[in-house]
């Protein structure tokens, strides 16, 4: 999921030239190094390393997601000022179905990795691991 969303952004600023506001680049900063932490974490099969580091990014990720998205929705609010010919972060450029908007996906991303680090379990069937697993 995370190499979904780094994909997904880079192609909006890349291939659709979409400049990223500030808000933006806070989320990229916690989804970013997810992608190595949690590649990492599944080829050595291991879910207590993935927890305790990808975790913490998603849960603040999340939080600037649910922040950028609420300002989108309700513009009037006061927010960061990303500065002269930066983008505003109040400005959805784009809308689809009413809701989905760039802070959505990345809120829904946070939003299932968190999902899948709770719920899974490691290669014995346990939820957490043993203090053998040392």
């Amino acid at each position: 999921m995370a190499l979904i969303a780094v994909s997904g952004s880079l192609y909006f600023q890349f291939g659709a030239d979409l400049v990223p506001c500030q808000l933006c680049w806070f989320q990229r900063i916690c989804m970013y190094p997810q992608v190595v932490l949690l590649g990492v974490a599944a080829v050595r099969r291991d879910l207590f390393t993935a927890r305790l580091y990808a975790v913490p990014l998603a849960v603040v990720g999340l939080g600037l997601s649910i922040y950028h998205y609420l300002l989108e929705r309700f513009p009037g609010q006061i927010h960061l000022n990303c500065g002269v010919g930066q983008p505003d972060c109040a400005v959805t450029p784009f809308d689809i179905y009413g809701f989905v908007s760039i802070p959505f996906m990345a809120l829904a991303a946070f939003l299932l990795i968190l999902t899948l680090l709770f719920f899974a379990r490691d290669a014995s069937g346990e939820w957490e691991p043993g203090p053998e697993a040392g």
